[in-house]
């Protein structure tokens, strides 16, 4: 997700990362449960930490 700016494709991740959709949604899951992402869109992901996309980038 840090790759992207905005929103990110569910697709996508699971193609960068290698892991099975399944094994995706269950982290999809527990960081939305945490407040660090947020899923507006059906299949779309963002980061809802302020900052936290650019300073994973190294932007910050």
């Amino acid at each position: 997700m840090a790759k992207d700016t905005g929103e990110t494709k569910i697709s996508d991740l699971v193609d960068r990362l290698k892991m099975s959709d399944s094994m995706v949604q269950v982290y999809r899951k527990r960081l939305i449960n945490q407040g660090v992402i947020a899923s507006e869109h059906r299949g779309y992901l963002s980061f809802v930490v302020p900052y936290l996309d650019e300073h994973l980038r190294g932007e910050f």
